[in-house]
Order: C-alpha cells, then structure tokens, then sequence
C-alpha cells in the first residue's frame, strides 16, 4: 500500500516536471490528471497509515500505542480531508474546499510527528525503521506541496 502511494504521488511529481500543471486554474486533461493523481496518492497514503495502526509490537506500553495508534488515525483522517478537498477546490472549483486541502495537509504532517517520536523512543529491534519512514512521508507531503504552489504561483505571477 505504502509503495502504491509513492508510486501516484512520484507519477504525478513527473507528470508536473513534464507539464506546466495548473492546479488553480485547470483546463486541459493533464492538469486534471496532476489533480487526480495528487487525490489518490493523498487517499492510497491514508490507507497505509490505517494500516500501519496494527504494527503492534508496541503492545507492552498502552501509553505509547494508544499515541501511536491516534496518531495514524488523526493522519489518515487528514490525508482524506486534504484529498477530498484537493478534488473540490481544483476539480470542481469549489473554492472554500482550499482550506479543506491545507488544514488536512498540514494537520498530516503535524499528526506524524507525536507517532515519528513513539516509535524512536520505543525499545526493540525496529525502532528507526517506522520512524524513517514517518519522516520521509513529512518532508514528502510538505515538500511536495510547498514545492507544486511554489511552482504555480511562480507561474501565475509571471503569466506563464
């Protein structure tokens, strides 16, 4: 599941190398593409947290896995609300759905960080590996975000 997300989300990084995506104002099928991408890949990283919950080798310490576990859900629950609002703002043009979009991303990348330190602080074998790839999907989602407004605001401003 993990690597079906990253596989959407690295596509739709290509496909906005390829083209000049406009995820503001869309109006040919790449930019819809870019936008349907971005969703999925938004939806497909919800569902890995969501599994990721049942990692459970956090099963001696409630404190830890209950964080652990609330975490992943409030991140999931984010990742949705950002794809949902990403498909209504751009898709749809709804333009309220942009904050809908902004507070599910930035509430995901917050949401990450109390599991991220969990995981760190927890005893065993597998202590780095969750909490690389916690990390990873934080600079990911911002890094992408940031990096695709960056872009088409440059665009928009330039009148390119």
């Amino acid at each position: 599941m993990a690597a079906s997300a990253a596989l959407v989300l690295f596509a739709r990084w290509l496909l906005a190398l390829i083209i000049d995506v406009r995820y503001w104002h869309p109006d040919d099928p790449d930019d819809y593409a870019a936008i349907a991408l971005t969703s999925a890949g938004l939806f497909l990283l919800a569902a890995t947290l969501w599994l990721l919950r049942a990692a459970d080798d956090l099963a001696t310490d409630q404190t830890r896995r209950g964080v652990w576990r609330w975490s992943l859900a409030v991140g999931a629950f984010a990742a949705v609300v950002a794809g949902l609002g990403n498909l209504a703002e751009d898709w749809m043009r709804v333009q309220w759905a942009g904050w809908a979009f902004i507070i599910g991303s930035l509430t995901l990348v917050v949401a990450l960080f109390p599991a991220a330190i969990v995981r760190l602080s927890a005893p065993g074998p597998r202590r780095v590996g969750y909490p690389l790839v916690l990390i990873g999907i934080i600079l990911g989602v911002f890094a992408g975000f940031l990096g695709s407004g960056l872009r088409s605001n440059a665009c928009d401003d330039f009148g390119a």
